[in-house]
């Protein structure tokens, strides 16, 4: 094997060193690093001074993390072998990066309540350097959290947290980090899969047995996919073989009896051929050795199972689950074979096992370790000694076996390097010396003598004759069905003997059910060395007796009954029980208890009849004060306190004495919780939750905080007894002095309404809306009602439909509006007066205040009604050159076509003039009278004066486009011509305007005649008389009659 090895920043060394997160953990991406222990160093001394520099240089190489320019093949090594599948981050130039990683650990899966958890992560590439880490979560509550990370080793992060954390089980659902030298924020997400602790109460977690095996690992797999480091239960999960049989690993308890299934991994293979040298390949090699070692083990009785076979394709990155897919074949230990390298110089063998901790796999691990390597020096291989692991620092298939619980070592054979070792041991005939000197190791640590002896839960007819299927796959061997018995039956729960019921045995004991669980291999490994001595019942129990209902010193039957919660939890009881391949029904009755504390209580689920969780929470105000929505509590207290005080804990289905009071206020005049929340659906959603178990629970005290924090402010109605809506809209006063604050509407209410005798309900109308400032009543000018009624922007701005759907108009303002904007922009405050109209009447306020409209409405305030001057809208055509509209273009163009006909219309002319027919004329004269200000009608009876109705025949032609006679003064002079219809209409009205008003263009001026006119001498029609036409006379009242006979349209 090529032992260089890639060193990694050892995150929980280098940042989590005085942390109890330290023991447990193990290196989940299976990475080696760079020295090896002290023993190794202690056993090479006695070897020759060459081979002692040839290891240093080995060394130098492993620390140099595969750099040493003349170990290629040991580089490819360290990158098939030992680097994790994550691949390197991605580009920086983008702002946010999907990214994968290579692990990540949970230190506590099961969390007490007030303990702090700690977690670690590292990005997929060993050259990144964090700056920054996020990691979220959230709860089974729905409440999301956040934590930045409190350490950084490199591309690791370390983060602390939790000591807040409530009982709930929390599940990760991303990272978000940075880098060094790079602005993109790369996210990995872990939402999809079950990456998650519980937080548990301290009476549930004072019986978990805290061990290195409680943390939850993650690592990335070949494909660059988070997966769960091995554990024991996945062992016992199952899987199907080629012949359909279920297989499970047997009880791995004891490492050290009744081993007889083992796992031999030939390293290498594949695409991966190992290490190279003096002619040899050590994926060759390996499985040659691992051949011979088969063969003697199966002579002798073990079953064997081949981490790999001699060809296939195996990813680089394999070695990561040789060990998960053997242990789920029943492996119960694991044997990995290899070849060495180094210099020229080095040779010998020595052997890897893990740590001896205490853990009797361990222990077992190193003594067959020292057994094979006195086998492997008896044949004459130096001996460079046996290293024992340390945890974080161990080659992957020691690590997965040590996670997996049985014994695994990893042999090195040799040097593939060296002459002599290749010479001596790597032939056909060496490799089945060594293979057989691993074997016969192998068999003295688990010889024959240790094995069980399953008569008395074992008849191999009866297996044989009540299983076709085992039958069929042993071919009718006893031999092999007792085989399949030890390696997959008893973990299936199937029957061996007349004489022993798993299903009666695990019924009968509660005591072993709260060992093993739904473990049945150890239900039969129990009988067979201790049951049967005991005198404990084998058979006849067809029900479960004694579940557990006692946890952490607390006996909760009061509240819990075992029966009635799985009849009533179907989901608890899938989880639970389980009818195993060989038809046993198990229930795991300590953990249902375990649910029931620390799942159920939380989630409101009922254990038992005689107490309803959601009674007691409905009867008793008190403990909702104290509690709120933390439903575990009230399970608690009725344990600890309510039993004993004669509470009732069934029979209230309503709630009871909901929250009004707070602060020493009482808002029951203007509050009534169960109204408040039927009338405001997103509270009752806020406030009222329905747990997993059906409990409805109102938090009460927090829904009167919401009306009074935020339920008044936004006008939502507490109360059928007050209406703040109607409250607002009838008391001018309290709208003066409070505005839009609808809160302070509720406490006047509270405060004196209530006493004065206010009402606080039935009207639906403003009352009152002011009209006067600084001593000047705007009333004849000014209706608040109609003005937000004509002005969008100002009811908008002034106007607010409150959360609560109450609607207030903040009238001071709108009347400010009025004065200080509105009369200046000529806005109709009212249907009693038109701003225009009075304009358009009096010449005199026209030269007085010309287009300064706000002086209008002050004149008619003081003066104009003392002087019956007349402010209502002009209803009809009174003569005024400068008005709007009282018809459309297209009564005009009907008016046209009543009076000559529209087939009369020059169309050949003004075609390429712009307008190709009467309607277009029409249109276009509108617009252009209109953009001045000149009324529409009177620029038309003009026009159709003046050329015939555009019939023409006299000086002006109609192509000039002339058509007011502007500048025709006799025979020889027919007056101005103009490019187009447009710009021949617009000089007309332009014309028009310069007699009728001082008031300045809005287009540009193009009469050539306007500044000849005296400005604003003819406001009327009749006006012109003498003016524009000379003599003149009757001029005025004939475009009058144009303008009404249009108007009679």
């Amino acid at each position: 094997m090529k032992k260089v090895r890639c060193a990694v920043a050892n995150l929980v060394t280098a940042v989590l060193v005085s942390s109890s997160f330290l023991a447990p953990v193990s290196s989940a991406y299976a990475l080696e690093f760079s020295s090896l222990s002290n023993n190794e160093a202690e056993t090479s001394s006695s070897s020759s001074l060459s081979d002692f520099v040839s290891e240093d240089t080995e060394k130098t190489a492993e620390a140099d993390s595969c750099e040493d320019t003349e170990e290629t093949a040991e580089a490819d090594s360290c990158n098939s072998e030992v680097e994790s599948a994550a691949q390197p981050a991605q580009s920086p130039d983008s702002s946010s990066v999907d990214a994968s990683f290579q692990y990540l650990y949970i230190a506590q899966p099961s969390l007490s309540l007030g303990a702090m958890q700690e977690a670690a992560f590292a990005t997929a590439s060993d050259s990144d350097v964090l700056t920054s880490a996020s990691l979220s979560f959230v709860s089974n509550f729905g409440e999301e959290r956040s934590v930045e990370a409190s350490a950084f080793s490199g591309n690791a992060a370390g983060f602390t947290f939790g000591q807040d954390l409530l009982v709930a089980r929390y599940f990760l659902t991303g990272i978000t980090y940075q880098v060094k030298d790079s602005k993109a924020v790369y996210s990995v997400d872990l939402s999809s899969e079950d990456y998650s602790f519980d937080v548990v109460s301290s009476s549930s977690s004072s019986d978990r047995v805290d061990n290195s095996d409680d943390m939850s690992v993650y690592y990335a797999d070949e494909n660059g996919n988070p997966v769960e480091a091995f554990s024991i239960e996945e062992a016992l999960s199952g899987s199907e073989d080629d012949d359909g049989i279920a297989a499970y690993s047997i009880d791995s308890r004891s490492a050290r009896k009744n081993v007889r299934v083992i796992a031999l991994d030939a390293g290498h293979g594949g695409s991966d051929s190992g290490a190279q040298g003096n002619g040899k390949s050590e994926a060759d090699l390996t499985w040659k050795i691992v051949s011979a070692c088969k063969t003697k083990l199966e002579n002798y009785g073990f079953k064997v199972i081949l981490a790999r076979e001699q060809s296939g394709s195996y990813g680089s990155n394999d070695f990561l689950y040789r060990v998960q897919r053997c242990v789920k074949q029943g492996a119960q230990a694991y044997i990995s074979f290899h070849i060495n390298s180094g210099s020229s110089a080095a040779h010998g063998a020595e052997v890897y096992s893990p740590t001896v901790n205490g853990a009797d796999y361990t222990q077992v691990s190193y003594e067959l370790a020292q057994k094979v390597q006195n086998n492997l020096v008896a044949l004459g291989l130096t001996n460079r000694g046996v290293f024992q692991m340390q945890v974080g620092d161990e080659f992957a298939v020691i690590r997965c076996a040590r996670e997996a619980g049985i014994p695994g070592i990893l042999i090195e054979h040799g040097f593939i390097s060296n002459w002599g070792d290749a010479n001596k041991y790597f032939s056909d005939a060496g490799c089945k010396r060594l293979g057989e000197a691993d074997a016969d190791a192998i068999i003295a640590q688990f010889p024959k003598s240790s094995w069980l002896d399953y008569s008395s839960v074992f008849d191999a007819d009866y297996y044989l004759n009540k299983y076709p299927d085992v039958n069929e796959w042993a071919n009718g061997s006893k031999d092999k069905a007792l085989d399949h018995f030890i390696n997959y039956g008893m973990s299936e729960g199937r029957r061996g003997s007349e004489a022993f019921d798993v299903q009666s045995y695990y019924n009968e004991y509660p005591d072993l059910r709260a060992a093993f669980g739904t473990d049945l291999a150890s239900y039969y490994s129990h009988y067979l060395m201790y049951g049967k001595k005991e005198g404990r019942h084998a058979t006849g129990c067809s029900k479960l007796k004694g579940a557990a209902t006692k946890a952490g010193g607390v006996d909760y039957a009061p509240v819990y009954d075992p029966e009635y919660y799985l009849s009533r939890n179907g989901d608890v009881e899938k989880a639970f029980t389980k009818s195993t391949y060989g038809g046993v029904t198990v229930v795991d009755d300590s953990a249902v208890l375990r649910h029931f504390i620390n799942y159920g209580m939380s989630e409101g689920r009922r254990g038992s009849g005689a107490f309803d969780v959601q009674s007691y929470y409905n009867e008793y105000p008190d403990l909702r004060a104290a509690f709120g929505t933390d439903l575990a509590s009230y399970y608690s207290h009725y344990l600890m306190y309510g039993k004993k005080e004669g509470r009732h804990a069934t029979g209230c289905s309503k709630l009871k004495g909901a929250a009004t009071k707070a602060g020493g206020v009482d808002y029951a005049p203007v509050y009534d919780p169960e109204y408040y929340l039927s009338r405001n659906g997103d509270v009752e959603k806020a406030f009222t939750k329905s747990t997993y178990g059906g409990v409805t629970m109102v938090d009460d005290s927090a829904v009167l905080r919401h009306f009074i924090n935020y339920g008044m402010s936004e006008g939502r109605r507490g109360s059928g007894a007050f209406d703040v809506q109607s409250y607002y809209n009838e008391y001018p006063d309290l709208r003066a002095a409070f505005g839009t604050d609808l809160a302070s509407y509720y406490s006047h209410y509270l405060m004196y309404g209530k006493k004065e005798g206010r009402h606080a309900t039935g009207c639906s109308k403003l009352k009152g809306a002011a009209t006067k400032a600084g001593g000047v009543d705007y009333a004849p000018v000014y209706d608040p009602e109609y003005y937000l009624s004509r002005n969008g922007d100002v009811e908008k701005a002034f106007t607010k439909s409150t959360y609560g759907g109450v609607t207030v108009v903040d009238d001071s303002a709108v009347l400010r509006h009025f004065i200080n904007y509105g009369m200046s922009e000529g806005r109709r405050g009212s249907e009693a007066f038109d701003v225009y109209s009075y304009r358009t009447r009096y010449l005199d306020l026209r030269k007085a205040y010309g287009s300064n409209l706000k002086e209008y409405y002050l004149h008619y305030l003081e003066y104009g009604m003392k002087e019956h001057r007349n402010g209502s809208s002009m209803t009809g055509f009174e003569g005024y050159i400068m008005s709007s509209s009282f018809t459309s273009y297209e009564d005009a163009a009907v008016h046209y076509g009543r009076t000559v006909g529209k087939h009369t219309y020059p169309t050949s002319v003004y075609k390429s003039k712009g307008s190709a027919s009467i309607d277009e004329f029409c249109k276009i004269l509108y617009e252009e009278a209109s953009f001045e200000g000149v009324c529409p009608e009177v620029l038309y009876a003009q026009v159709m004066k003046e050329t015939g109705y555009l019939r023409f025949g006299n000086l002006v032609q109609a192509n000039q486009c002339n058509f007011g006679g502007v500048g025709a003064t006799g025979p020889g002079n027919p007056g101005y011509t103009f490019s187009s219809v447009r710009e021949g209409l617009r000089v007309q009205a332009q014309h028009l305007k310069a007699y009728a008003t001082t008031e300045p263009l809005n287009n540009p001026c193009i009469d050539p005649r306007f500044n000849l006119v005296s400005r604003g001498c003819a406001p009327k029609t009749t006006d012109l008389n003498g003016r524009w036409a000379v003599p003149g006379k009757g001029y005025g009242e004939g475009l009058n009659a144009i303008v009404l006979d249009v108007l009679c349209m």
